[in-house]
C-alpha cells in the first residue's frame, strides 16, 4: 500500500499525507508536471512530461489495489475507484461512485448551458465547507489503518 498525490491538482495537503505515510512507514509519491516545483523530505517526486492528464496516467500506472490517491480530479478519481483504490479529495471526503456521478452531471449541465448561451456558470466553490487539518488527517489515517488491517 502507498499514498499517491496528484501534485498538479492538490499539492496543498501533501504535508498531511506525508505525516500519515511516515507514521505507518508506507511509501508516498507525488506526481507533477514540469511546471511545478515541490520539495519533500519524505515523498518520492515524479515529474511527468507536459501534457493534459499526464500525471493522472502516471498515477494510474503506478497504482495498485488498496492505494490511497489524493486528488481533486473527478476523472482520475473514477479511474482509481475502477482499479480498487481509495480516491480522496482535499476537501475531506472519499470519492464514491455517486459523488463522481454527481460531479459529472453538474459538469455536463454547466457545459450545455455554456454552449447554449455563450456564458459560463459560476461554480459553487464558496459553498463547500472548509475542511480543517484535523479532519483531513483523520480521514487519511482511517483509510490507511483499514487497508493495513486487511
Amino acid at each position: 500500500m502507498k499514498i499517491l498525490i496528484d501534485g498538479d491538482s492538490c499539492c496543498n495537503r501533501k504535508g498531511i499525507a506525508e505525516k500519515v505515510a511516515k507514521y505507518y512507514h508506507i511509501p508516498c509519491k507525488i506526481f507533477l508536471g514540469p511546471a511545478c516545483d515541490i520539495t519533500s523530505s519524505y515523498s518520492e517526486i515524479h515529474y511527468v512530461s507536459e501534457g493534459s492528464d499526464m500525471a493522472d496516467f502516471a498515477i494510474i500506472n503506478d497504482m495498485e489495489r488498496g492505494d490511497v490517491v489524493i486528488t481533486n480530479d473527478s476523472g482520475l478519481a473514477s479511474m482509481v475507484l475502477a482499479k480498487g483504490g481509495h480516491p480522496v479529495n482535499t476537501r475531506g471526503y472519499e470519492y464514491t461512485e455517486s459523488i463522481i456521478n454527481s460531479f459529472l452531471n453538474k459538469r455536463y449541465a454547466r457545459d450545455r448551458y455554456s454552449k447554449a448561451t455563450g456564458r459560463k456558470l459560476k461554480t459553487d466553490h464558496y459553498l463547500r465547507p472548509y475542511i480543517t487539518y484535523e479532519n483531513f488527517f483523520t480521514l487519511i489515517n482511517r483509510i490507511v489503518r483499514k487497508e493495513i488491517a486487511h
